[in-house]
């Protein structure tokens, strides 16, 4: 992820589950403190939603009220890119901030 001019990297353990379409994610090791979330995808006649939600920690409790806003952003920024490279332009993000993102 590309944060404040320069690349969060991690390498996380995966948890899929096939039976309720959702895979868990969290850091084994990299740049954060700590770095878990979901993903979890829904269908309906209509079209598919996609969730994302992630919690983090930076490790540098002294500025997080600075800098969890940026890294937030980065991340959405991020997955939107991904989403839009894997599924085209034409899919319509939403993003739902809940100030419990980051922690």
């Amino acid at each position: 992820v590309a944060f404040h001019g320069g690349t969060l990297k991690w390498s996380e353990r995966d948890h899929v589950d096939a039976g309720t379409r959702s895979m868990r994610f969290e850091q084994i090791h990299g740049d954060m403190a700590e770095l878990c979330g979901e993903w979890r995808a829904s269908h309906d006649a209509d079209f598919t939603t996609l969730e994302f939600a992630a919690s983090f920690d930076l490790g540098m409790p002294a500025v997080a009220e600075i800098l969890d806003p940026i890294a937030t952003s980065a991340f959405t920024s991020t997955i939107t890119s991904v989403l839009k490279g894997l599924l085209g332009p034409q899919i319509t993000i939403d993003t739902i901030p809940t100030g419990a993102v980051a922690r």
